[in-house]
C-alpha cells in the first residue's frame, strides 16, 4: 500500500486540532482539572492553617492528605465520561502525571519508612517537595499543550518552594502561614491558569 504523504499545512493543521482536542479533554463540568486541584489545595490550605494555628498541634498537618480526594472523585468519575478521542497528547499528559503522582507516593514511603528506622523526619519537607513536583508537572503540561500561562505562572510556586527549603535548611522552624503559601502557590500555578484555559476554550467554540 502507498503511503499517503500529508503536506506541511495539513500537519500543522493535525497538530492544531490535537492540541484543542487536549484541552477540551482536560475540562470537567464548567472548569477543568487544574481548577478541581487548585481550589482544592486553596481551600485545604486555608482549614489547615485555622487548625493547626488555633489548636497549636501540627498533626493537624495531617490534612493535606485530603488532597488525594480529588483525584480518586476524578477517577471514578472519568469511568463514565472518558473523552471520545484520546490522543497522543493526551496519553503525553497522563503520563506526565503519572510519574509526578509517583514522586508524590515514593516521597511519602521514604519519609515514613526513615521515620521508622532513624525515629524521626520531618515532614514539613511535604510541602515544599510536593510544591516543586506540582510546578514541575503543570509546566510540562503547558509545554505540551503550548499554553504560556501554565508554562510560566508554575514558576512562581517553584519559588515559594526554594523558599521554604532554604529556611529548613537554615534552621528556621516551620511556620503556620506556609499552609497559606502552599494554597497561593496553587493559586498562582494552576488556578489563574485554569481559568485562562476555560476562556480560551468558551471562545474558541
Amino acid at each position: 500500500m502507498e503511503n499517503k504523504r500529508i503536506s506541511e499545512k495539513e500537519s500543522l493543521e493535525i497538530i492544531t486540532d490535537m492540541l484543542q482536542q487536549s484541552k477540551q479533554n482536560m475540562e470537567v463540568g464548567q472548569g477543568n482539572q487544574f481548577l478541581i486541584y487548585g481550589y482544592s489545595a486553596l481551600v485545604l490550605s486555608i482549614v489547615v492553617f485555622c487548625v493547626v494555628h488555633l489548636t497549636g498541634n501540627a498533626i493537624w498537618s495531617a490534612l493535606w492528605f485530603l488532597m488525594f480526594a480529588p483525584s480518586i472523585v476524578l477517577k471514578l468519575s472519568s469511568r463514565h465520561t472518558r473523552p471520545s478521542v484520546v490522543t497522543y497528547i493526551d496519553r503525553a499528559i497522563a503520563n506526565t502525571w503519572s510519574v509526578t503522582g509517583s514522586l508524590f507516593l515514593l516521597t511519602i514511603a521514604v519519609m515514613t519508612g526513615l521515620a521508622f528506622l532513624i525515629g524521626s523526619c520531618n515532614f514539613a519537607l511535604m510541602l515544599p517537595l510536593s510544591l516543586i513536583y506540582a510546578s514541575i508537572g503543570t509546566s510540562i503540561t503547558g509545554v505540551i499543550l503550548r499554553f504560556r500561562p501554565l508554562i510560566l505562572l508554575p514558576f512562581l510556586a517553584f519559588a515559594i518552594a526554594l523558599y521554604m527549603l532554604m529556611a529548613l535548611t537554615a534552621g528556621q522552624p516551620t511556620q503556620h502561614s506556609w499552609h497559606l503559601l502552599f494554597g497561593a502557590a496553587f493559586l498562582f500555578m494552576m488556578i489563574l491558569p485554569g481559568h485562562i484555559l476555560n476562556s480560551k476554550s468558551a471562545r474558541a467554540c
